[in-house]
Parts: C-alpha cells; structure tokens; sequence
C-alpha cells in the first residue's frame, strides 16, 4: 500500500512572525474602527445617548396657520377618518357562513326542545298564591321625605304642577276664535245664505251711499268751476295792475 503524501501547508509551524500578516482579513477590523471614529465625531454611539439628545420636539408656532376652534378640531378629526384607509376585515362570502349553523344557534337549539321545569317562586310551603294585584294597596308604607314624596306623586301624574298665577287672568275681551256666520258655512241652508247675502248687500249699500256724501260736499253749484292755475295767475296779475 502506497504511503499518504501531504501536500502544502504542513511544512512547518506557522505561529513565526512571518506568517502573521499572510492570510489576515483587516476589512472587518477597519471598518469597525471607522464606525468608532465616526461615533467619537457625531457626540458617542447611540445606544448610549439619550433620548433628548437624539429626538426634538419643535414648538415653535407657525405663522400663517389660523388657529381652529373645538368644533373645527373634530369636524377635522372624522374627515381625516373618513378619508383614511380602511384596516377592518370584510366578509367577502356572508352567504358561505349564512350555509353553516354555527355553534351558538344550535345550543339554543337544544336548550329550546329542553321540556321546561316548573317554577315554584309563586308558591308558598308548595301552595298556590291568591293575588289581586289591581285591588292591592302597593303603595310604599315607609315614611318618605316630602321632596321624594312630591317627585314620586308628580311622575305618576298623581299630582298636578303648581299653575301661574297668572294663567286665569283676562287679558283681552276679545273671544279666542271668532266663530262665521252661518250662512259663511261650507254647505249652509237656503235660509242662512240669503240671510247673509241680504246683510251683505245692506253693507255695500251704506258704503256706496257714504261715497256719495263725500261726493256732494265737494260738488260745485251750477255755474261755478274750478280755477286752474292759468286762470289763477291772470286774477293774480289783474289784481297787481289795478292796486
């Protein structure tokens, strides 16, 4: 059998000093130290720095900006709601778990065909309970306060609210509503509606004879004219020449 032959590397120690640089990798080590350097430059590393001297809030207040007032701040609010999109999930196929009982419908299902047990709340040592309950005094036999007592009578309409006392004074002669004749009716008889016809011809009668008087007081005598302006200004003139 042939004797195995080594090849390269084990000619030998390695851990002389000139085989320290040979086959070394300083890319890792420059750029960590790099990092370090640029740390050093920036204030330290970050995950020893502090939150105020990383982060800054800006107070400042910005002109130009109108102030909004509360009901402005939340009509903002729901628009930017409203227009924002939308995380919640939406049932694509309602009709898929419409075709499936689930769970809860059948245990009510079951509880439901369950014969029903008999309640005994009503019964006194196992015997019926003769009850009237419209013609048995329920009222509280406690003593009440009188401002409890007032509130419970007056929101069973037990008790009426103190009127003004200014509800029954008159304040006009006048009747509240003005009843029509009745002849103004919507189907009047024969009677009533002449009636009415013949009150409201006596009516334009008296008005038709009070024009006339005004009329006759302002009508001249037979002969007589009104002056006009031109003939008012010739008596004028006629009455300068002759004084």
């Amino acid at each position: 059998m042939a004797k195995a032959t080594r090849t390269g590397a084990a000619k030998g120690s390695r851990n002389k000093k000139r085989y320290w640089r040979k086959g070394t990798q300083l890319e890792d080590v420059e750029k960590f130290l790099e990092e370090q350097r640029v740390d050093e430059r920036s204030g330290g590393r970050l995950n020893t720095r502090t939150d105020a001297d990383l982060f800054a809030i800006d107070t400042t207040k910005v002109k130009g900006l109108p102030t909004l007032t509360r009901r402005q701040r939340v009509a903002l609010a729901k628009t930017t709601a409203a227009t924002a999109p939308s995380t919640e999930e939406v049932d694509v196929k309602p009709k898929i778990r419409q075709s499936f009982p689930s769970k809860k419908k059948s245990k009510v299902a079951t509880n439901s065909s369950r014969p029903l047990r008999r309640s005994t709340r009503g019964d006194v040592d196992g015997k019926p309970v003769d009850f009237d309950l419209w013609n048995t005094d329920l009222s509280a036999k406690a003593a009440l306060p009188d401002d409890l007592a007032d509130y419970y009578l007056r929101q069973l309409k037990k008790k009426m609210p103190n009127e003004p006392r200014t509800v029954k004074h008159i304040t006009t002669l006048l009747p509240k509503v003005e009843a029509p004749i009745p002849g103004a009716s919507y189907n009047p008889s024969y009677k009533d509606h002449q009636d009415m016809l013949r009150e409201s011809l006596v009516e334009e009668m008296k008005v038709q004879k009070d024009l006339e008087k005004v009329e006759n007081r302002f009508k001249l005598a037979p002969g007589d004219r009104y002056i006009t302006p031109v003939t008012f200004s010739s008596l004028m003139l006629a009455r300068d020449l002759f004084h």
